[in-house]
């Protein structure tokens, strides 16, 4: 009877810290080529708007997750192998939340719980119908992320957050591939 209480105890343990591999985003591999990625992209129906050369990132139309259109996205690159891809959908007071846990559920069903990071500060609280307002105003965040739990952004990662921008964004990371890029970025300020 001791044992099987001992495991029951430690599930939680062990379920929070848990890591979870995340190794693509809408199809499109980490570490692919800028081509290899637009390709991916248009097989699932997103449409190419625009490439910003020297940031390395391409711009994406029409981009679904979930059945649902996005507003925008954008896949980010470090010397041609694709690190970081975003997509965003508009939100308002109406649909905020809804959207949100609809987006959320689709992300659990692939990655697990994951961790919530939602907090609300004064004079709003949860329930009070007020909760878009206070985003919108930096009073409090709707956010959920995948990843390393006990520190997200130690590896690779999801977050999903609405802005005070009225935007819901989604946003996939590979570590490595970003640490280079981080990389990139200082030896260039450095050298201007």
């Amino acid at each position: 009877m001791k044992n099987i209480f001992c495991v029951f105890i430690l599930i939680p343990f062990i379920a929070s810290s848990q890591v979870v591999q995340i190794h693509s985003f809408m199809g499109i591999k980490f570490g692919a080529s800028r081509n290899e990625a637009l390709l991916t992209a248009q097989q699932v129906g997103a449409q190419l708007h625009s490439i910003d050369e020297q940031e390395e990132v391409v711009f994406l139309s029409r981009l679904k997750f979930a059945g649902i259109e996005s507003k925008q996205a954008y896949l980010k690159f470090v010397d041609n192998q694709f690190f970081e891809g975003t997509i965003e959908f508009e939100v308002d007071h109406s649909n905020f939340i809804q959207l949100f846990n609809n987006l959320k559920l689709q992300l659990i069903d692939r990655y697990g719980y994951g961790k919530n990071y939602s907090w609300v500060d004064s004079p709003y609280y949860w329930g009070d119908g007020n909760e878009f307002e206070a985003i919108l105003n930096r009073k409090g965040k709707l956010c959920h992320a995948w990843g390393n739990t006990k520190q997200i952004t130690s590896g690779d990662f999801i977050v999903m957050e609405v802005c005070d921008d009225s935007i819901l964004k989604i946003v996939f990371q590979n570590h490595n591939f970003a640490s280079m890029a981080s990389r990139k970025i200082r030896h260039l300020s450095s050298a201007n």
